[in-house]
C-alpha cells in the first residue's frame, strides 16, 4: 500500500523526481590495503633494518618480483654497510593502486641530524606486502643507498660512502678525518653549530650520480669541487626544523685533484659542517671566507699562491668597490668564482689582523644567527660596515701595489 501511495502522488502533482537514495561510496577493493596496514609493514620494516634481520626485512616485499628482489638486496647490502642509527618510514595516503608517498628519516654514525627524502611505495594486500618502489621524481634528491652499491670506509671521525666502482675510499676518509682534526683545533667551541666532531662525507662515481644526491636541476653543482649539504628536503632555514644531516659531497671530477687541494677543499667543507651553515643567515663572503680562514694555514704553498691570485686579479680587474654579493658564488653566474672566493677571504683575514681573531668570531656567531651584518660588525668591531669595506678595499690596493 506504501508503495502505490507514494507512486500516485508523484504522478498527480508531477514535481520533480525525488533525489535517489544516496549511494555509498564504493568499497575499496579488498586487494588494496588502508594506510594503517602500510604504516605497520613500514614500521616492521624499519625495525628489521635496525636490528638487522634480514628475514624478517625481505619478509615485507613481494617475493616473487624479481626486479624488486635485486632491488631490497641492494638496500640490504647498502643499509647493512652503512649502520643507521636512525630509520624511520611514515606513510601518507594510499591511492587506489596501493601507492603513496612515503617519508624515509634516517641517520648513520657520524651524523649531526637527520636526512628526510621522499619516495613513493606501492602496497597490495590485506598484509600490506610492498611491490614497487620509485624515488622522488627528479629534481628531488634520493638516499645514497637507493640504487648504487657503495662502500662505507671509516677511519678517526671520518665516514666515507663511495657510490659505485673507481674511487678509492681510504684516501678520502684519511682526508676527512684530517680536515674534522683541523677544524676541531681552529675553530671555537661557541662557534660549534651543534656540531659532534664526526664526518660523513659522499663520494659518488659519475656526475650523475652526483646529480642525483644533490637534487635539482642536472648540472647545478657541477661548478663546485665538493659541497656541505643538508641532506634531503627539509629546510635548514625553518627554525622549526628537526636539526638536519649536513654532509660532504663530494664532485667525482675532484678526484683528479692535487692531494694538499683535496685537504684544503675538506677543510673548508668540514667548516661549514661545523658552522652548520646551511642553516646560517650570514652572507655569503663571511660564510665562504670565513672557511677558506680556517683552511688555508693547513697548506703554506696554497696559502702563497691565494695571496699571488688576490693581488693579481687586483691589478687587472681593480679592487671592488663593494663585499662580493651572494649571486657572486653561484656556480655557473657570469662573475668569476675564484675571485669572489679570494675576495671574501681577503674581507676576513683583515678582520682577524686588525680587529683579532675574537673579533671575528664574535662577528662570526652574530651574524650567522640572524643579526644585520652592520649591527654585528659594529658589536665584534667597533666599525660599520661601510668604513670596513672602505678600509678592506684600500688594503687590496695597497697589497696589489707592493
Amino acid at each position: 500500500m506504501t508503495v502505490v501511495l507514494v507512486t500516485w502522488a508523484f504522478l498527480v502533482t508531477g514535481c520533480a523526481a525525488p533525489a535517489p537514495p544516496a549511494t555509498p561510496p564504493p568499497s575499496r577493493p579488498a586487494e588494496v590495503p588502508t594506510r594503517a596496514a602500510a604504516q605497520q609493514t613500514l614500521q616492521r620494516l624499519a625495525a628489521a633494518i635496525l636490528d638487522r634481520r634480514q628475514a624478517d626485512f625481505q619478509a615485507e616485499f613481494a617475493a616473487a618480483d624479481a626486479v624488486l628482489r635485486t632491488t631490497t638486496d641492494l638496500w640490504w647490502a647498502n643499509l647493512t654497510a652503512l649502520r643507521p642509527t636512525r630509520f624511520a618510514l611514515v606513510a601518507g595516503a594510499l591511492d587506489d593502486a596501493g601507492t603513496g608517498e612515503v617519508t624515509i628519516d634516517w641517520a648513520i654514525p657520524g651524523d649531526s641530524g637527520t636526512a628526510t627524502h621522499r619516495a613513493r611505495f606501492t602496497f597490495a594486500g590485506a598484509a600490506a606486502r610492498l611491490t614497487a618502489l620509485r624515488p622522488a621524481d627528479p629534481p628531488g634528491a634520493r638516499p645514497v643507498w637507493w640504487s648504487d652499491p657503495i662502500e662505507v670506509v671509516r677511519q678517526g671521525r671520518a665516514t666515507a660512502v663511495i657510490v659505485g666502482a673507481g674511487t678509492t675510499g681510504r684516501a678520502w676518509a684519511d682526508r676527512a678525518d684530517r680536515a674534522a682534526g683541523r677544524v676541531l683545533a681552529a675553530v671555537p667551541e661557541s662557534l660549534r653549530r651543534g656540531w659532534s666532531g664526526a664526518v660523513v662525507i659522499e663520494v659518488p662515481a659519475t656526475a650523475e650520480g652526483y646529480d642525483r644526491l644533490l637534487g635539482g636541476e642536472p648540472g647545478r653543482q657541477s661548478g663546485y669541487a665538493a659541497v656541505a649539504w643538508a641532506e634531503g628536503v627539509a629546510d635548514p632555514r625553518d627554525p622549526a626544523t628537526e636539526r638536519i644531516a649536513v654532509r660532504v659531497v663530494v664532485n667525482p671530477d675532484a678526484a683528479g685533484l692535487d692531494p694538499r687541494a683535496a685537504d684544503l677543499l675538506l677543510t673548508h667543507e668540514v667548516t661549514h659542517l661545523a658552522r652548520y651553515d646551511a642553516g646560517s643567515a650570514a652572507p655569503l663572503w663571511l660564510v665562504e671566507g670565513f672557511a677558506d680562514l680556517v683552511a688555508y694555514p693547513s697548506e703554506p704553498d696554497l696559502l702563497a699562491t691565494a695571496e699571488q691570485n688576490l693581488r693579481a686579479t687586483v691589478r687587472q680587474v681593480g679592487a671592488p668597490t663593494a663585499l662580493p654579493a651572494d649571486d657572486d658564488f653561484r656556480a655557473g653566474s657570469d662573475r668569476d668564482l675564484d675571485r669572489a672566493y679570494l675576495l671574501a677571504w681577503s674581507a676576513c683575514l683583515l678582520i682577524s689582523e686588525r680587529y683579532g681573531a675574537a673579533a671575528l668570531h664574535h662577528f662570526v656567531a652574530a651574524a650567522g644567527a640572524g643579526t644585520g651584518v652592520d649591527r654585528a660588525l659594529r658589536s665584534a668591531a667597533g666599525v660599520d660596515l661601510t668604513r670596513f669595506t672602505a678600509d678592506w678595499r684600500q688594503s687590496l690596493i695597497k697589497d696589489a701595489g707592493s
